[in-house]
């Protein structure tokens, strides 16, 4: 028993020889944490009454397996998935967003939904991240990146955008703080903004027909606020019918 026990730390030794111990205890740490965060989170989804729940247990598998791949491939917030949650893409001007961060972040997007009688909650999709980071990665813009012209992914689902900037680090939950900190520009009756105001922001996040959605933080040195948080939506919010434009809920 002794000789296999020390094989086999031979054998994890050789296999973790590329990386440094403060990377491997790093990675370790980051799967504890996500696994601690995950037991506290399923628990959640099974005991809350059902009006209350956000997230369900199958849901919370599949961003756990999404959320370990990150804690276990990613070294130094450099990597995003790709669409088979599998290969990594480089993002070198990518900030990772912890995963605790990324609850957040749909903490604050399902509350304000919420707060207007909508019962759908957003989920993430990591498809629509990675799209959100192929783009934000260039980093196009002066003050703030520019929103990107071809919101088409390659399986043909169109998405809604919102971007915030900050000339200092900020967490996706900041940047949704900011876009519905616009609900008091919105006037619902009339569908329209307050003159010079803005609050399409808002109305993406709040929009009912949207169901899911993937961010992504940047940091750009050429712009001015280096900082842009990014989140793609789908399906897209602030659409018309008819050249008539829809309530967002």
């Amino acid at each position: 028993m002794k000789l296999i026990l020390l094989a086999l730390l031979i054998a994890v030794a050789s296999a973790a020889s590329s990386l440094s111990h403060k990377q491997i205890r790093r990675m370790n740490e980051q799967v504890r944490t996500l696994d601690n965060r995950m037991d506290f989170l399923r628990n959640i989804a099974k005991n809350r009454p059902g009006a209350k729940k956000v997230l369900d247990a199958d849901t919370l598998d599949g961003r756990m397996d999404f959320l370990r791949n990150i804690a276990k491939n990613r070294p130094a917030g450099k990597k995003v998935l790709d669409a088979d949650g599998l290969d990594a893409v480089s993002c070198p001007n990518c900030v990772e967003f912890t995963e605790v961060e990324i609850q957040e972040t749909l903490e604050a997007h399902n509350s304000a939904r919420a707060a207007v009688n909508i019962t759908v909650p957003l989920t993430w999709d990591n498809d629509i991240a990675t799209f959100a980071a192929n783009y934000a990665n260039q980093c196009i813009g002066t003050n703030i990146l520019a929103h990107n012209p071809n919101r088409k992914m390659s399986d043909g689902r169109s998405l809604g955008e919102n971007i915030y900037a900050s000339s200092g680090l900020q967490n996706g939950a900041r940047a949704v703080s900011s876009w519905v900190n616009e609900k008091s520009n919105y006037d619902y009756n009339s569908n329209s903004c307050a003159a010079g105001k803005m609050c399409g922001h808002y109305t993406q996040v709040v929009w009912a027909k949207t169901i899911k959605v993937g961010c992504v933080r940047v940091k750009c040195n050429n712009i001015k606020n280096k900082f842009q948080v990014l989140c793609d939506y789908f399906p897209p919010g602030n659409v018309s019918t008819n050249k008539v434009k829809q309530k967002p809920y």
